[in-house]
């Protein structure tokens, strides 16, 4: 049975409405696993609406016009969303970015490293970083290679210098890798120096002011880091006296 309901016929069975037009799209997008809905879906709508409109009071054709061109409007408008998407993404290749990826279990990791090749699958675009691909949509951030390996050299200064002991435990055998800290400081420019943890940079001074007093290693007195020896004054040779015998006697 239908009632006509404003230029469309309700469907009713066992008295109680049926949604023909919905159940239309539901029928499709679970066949299609899709919670979006494309062109099809939407002919498929305008297809039961047009089978199940009440004959006393049709749609004009206009109607079915203006709502496929404003459809075709939208679609066209997120294909180039999409379209634009994904070249954002291939220019990603070479650069070094930083995600935030969610595990099944719903941990946050933090994964960081060069992007190798884009891929596009199902309209999405995936990144691949260390051999494993991303999702884009995880992307945090993106960094030159200047930017991504002075904070690598930062961070690996940082961590060495937490794995030394303070100053009042500080023992002879740390003098060496105390020296290689001072080696690593030394070795960066200034641009790395400004990611330094400034507390990283105190700890490694105040344990060389350690290995310099007790003469450790390369802090002894004459070593790579230690204090140079004082260079005396040299005292001047007497001048050679060159008066000859003949010479002294006509004096």
């Amino acid at each position: 049975m239908a009632v006509g309901l404003g230029g469309y016929a309700q469907q009713i069975k066992d008295g109680q409405m049926v949604d023909t037009a919905s159940s239309v799209v539901s029928q499709e997008k679970n066949t299609k696993g899709n919670s979006k809905l494309d062109q099809m879906d939407f002919i498929n709508l305008l297809v039961a609406e047009m089978q199940n409109q009440d004959p006393l009071e049709p749609s004009k054709n206009t109607d079915y016009v203006a709502q496929m061109a404003t459809f075709s409007q939208v679609q066209s408008l997120d294909d180039m969303k999409t379209s634009m998407a994904g070249m954002s993404a291939d220019n990603l290749v070479g650069k070094y970015v930083t995600l935030n990826v969610t595990d099944s279990k719903g941990n946050v990791s933090e994964i960081t490293g060069k992007v190798d090749y884009v891929t596009h699958e199902n309209g999405k675009n995936f990144i691949s970083v260390e051999d494993n691909l991303y999702n884009v949509d995880d992307l945090v951030s993106v960094m030159d290679e200047t930017y991504s390996d002075a904070n690598v050299m930062a961070a690996t200064f940082d961590n060495l210098a937490g794995q030394l002991p303070n100053a009042f435990g500080l023992g002879e055998g740390d003098a060496v890798n105390v020296a290689k800290l001072r080696f690593l400081y030394d070795s960066m420019d200034a641009y790395t120096k400004q990611f330094l943890s400034k507390s990283s940079v105190e700890k490694l001074e105040s344990l060389e002011e350690v290995c310099i007093k007790y003469g450790w290693g390369d802090y002894a007195a004459g070593g790579t880091y230690g204090p140079k020896p004082v260079e005396t004054a040299e005292t001047p040779e007497a001048a050679t006296d060159t008066t000859t015998a003949e010479e002294a006697a006509l004096v």
